[in-house]
Parts: structure tokens; C-alpha cells; sequence
């Protein structure tokens, strides 16, 4: 059976800002990422199995889930916790048969193609790109209302992928996205390791701070009003830590409504102040 899929940062590694998977692995661990995956187009198969099972270790000396990017073979034979696949990849079916209760991702740019693979057996999506990222030129930008849309489309766990930065996280966690992947923000940045903590930090500060009064987007919203059911789910959670800690209110960006709510009831919608 699949592990349970963490909340949060969804660290990824590359090649591509001088230094190695496995440092950068390591970096994203030591700030308290835990998931981690491992993004590699171009080596043999031979030796991203090796880099794969050095990453996959290091992964469970911190508790982390380990996933491969596209090759589900490369996740069998490092002994991996799951494979995230695109739509060009293996289809999640096939891949299911490979690697039986393994965790399989898949990639989705539409409520379509997210609904498409959480029939086919996939355990989460990584949606996006939501902005423009430069390790995904040429790639669909969603935006934050894309998003929005595939987190309504699906019940399994989304992840927010594709230009993320440290702003955008409070935005895109109104939504009822299960974390955000993020590439180039932590290992393209001056300092890796700051940057690290710093999502980590940013994702934990808004599951410490009170709900309510609770800015969100109105995408977030389904047809009638009513609240997207993930992010229904984050306010309640939100609201019982407020009731163990002091804390001010959370005040996401908005273009939409403001939720308010009592903390016996659950959030209600009401029309955002003008």
C-alpha cells in the first residue's frame, strides 16, 4: 500500500544549477522537505539507478518519501517509493501493474487530464505550470484559477507545480493544494539552503496562524458559493491548531470573497468588503 503523502514543500532535484541530486537532495532534507523527487532526462539508465537508490536512502534516514520523474523503471529498480509520470510517460495503469501499491503521480494541466488519471489509479497530481518556470519552457501556464479548478476535479491530493516562489505559497494553499513542488526558487537561489527553510517556514506559518477571518480566492469556490472541499478541510484543520497556540488571522491575497467563520460552525462565504 502507498505511503501517506506528506503536506507541504515537494522538493525537486536537478542538474541543471551546479551542483548533484544527491546535494541537492540533502538540502531540501535538512530543511525539513519530505518529499523528495528525483529529475534526471538525460543519464543512462544504468546510473541514474545508482544516483536513485543513494537518493532513496538518504530519503528514509529522514522519514522522506522518495519519487522518480518519468521512468518507472528507474523508480523499480532503485527501489523507490513511486514514480511521478507526464503525459507523454508510461500511462499510470501500466505503470500500477509494474509497481503495485507504489505512489504514482501524474502530471495534469486540466481538470480533464487530472480526472483522467485519478480514474487510471494515479495517487496524486502535480498540476501546473501555474506561472512560468524556466526548468518547463514551453509549457501550459495555468494560473492560479487553472488550479483551482483541477484541485475541484479530483479527491486525491494536488500538488501546485511550475514557477512557484516564496510569495505565491499563502495564494496557492488557499486553494486546497496539498503542497507545491518547487525547482528553481530553492535550487537556483543564492543560497539553497535558506531558501529551503524558507518554504518550509512559509507552508508551517500558515497552518500556525487563526483562519478567520480567511482571504481566498474566488476560484476556490464551486458553482453556488460553496467551498472547494480541500479547502474546507485546511480551514478546520487551521481552526483546531488555533485552538492549542496564539495566533493572528491569516490574511491570504484575494480577488474574490472573504471567509469568515465561527469556530463552533464551519467557514461560511460572505461578500468581500469593498
Amino acid at each position: 500500500m502507498a505511503r501517506a503523502l506528506p503536506r507541504g514543500i515537494y522538493g525537486i532535484t536537478s542538474g541543471e544549477f551546479g551542483m548533484g541530486h544527491l546535494e541537492a537532495a540533502g538540502i531540501l532534507l535538512e530543511a525539513g522537505v519530505r518529499i523528495v523527487q528525483y529529475r534526471e532526462k538525460s543519464r543512462p539508465a544504468r546510473a541514474m539507478v545508482e544516483e536513485a537508490r543513494a537518493i532513496r536512502e538518504l530519503c528514509s534516514s529522514y522519514g522522506a518519501i522518495f519519487i522518480v520523474d518519468d521512468r518507472a523503471d528507474v523508480a523499480y529498480a532503485s527501489d523507490a517509493d513511486g514514480v511521478h509520470l507526464g503525459q507523454e510517460d508510461l500511462p499510470v495503469e501500466r505503470a500500477r501493474r509494474m509497481l503495485g501499491g507504489a505512489i504514482i503521480g501524474a502530471s495534469a494541466s486540466t481538470p480533464a487530464e487530472a480526472s483522467r488519471a485519478e480514474l487510471e489509479g494515479a495517487d496524486y497530481i502535480g498540476a501546473g505550470s501555474v506561472f512560468p518556470s524556466p526548468t518547463k519552457v514551453g509549457s501550459r501556464v495555468i494560473g492560479p484559477e487553472g488550479l483551482a479548478s483541477i484541485v475541484r476535479s479530483v479527491r486525491v491530493p494536488v500538488y501546485a507545480i511550475g514557477g512557484i516562489r516564496l510569495e505565491h505559497v499563502r495564494e496557492l494553499r488557499s486553494l486546497g493544494v496539498h503542497g507545491v513542488a518547487v525547482i528553481s526558487a530553492i535550487l537556483g537561489s543564492p543560497d539553497p539552503r535558506a531558501a529551503a527553510r524558507a518554504f518550509v517556514e512559509e507552508w508551517s506559518r500558515a497552518d500556525r496562524r487563526c483562519p478567520g477571518p480567511l482571504r481566498i480566492s474566488e476560484a476556490a469556490l464551486l458553482p453556488g458559493g460553496s467551498i472547494a472541499p480541500q479547502v474546507a478541510r485546511d480551514w478546520g484543520r487551521s481552526q483546531e491548531l488555533c485552538a492549542l497556540m496564539p495566533c493572528g488571522p491569516l490574511a491570504v491575497p484575494s480577488t474574490g470573497v472573504l471567509l469568515s467563520g465561527d469556530p463552533a460552525a464551519r467557514p461560511r462565504v460572505s461578500p468581500r468588503p469593498r
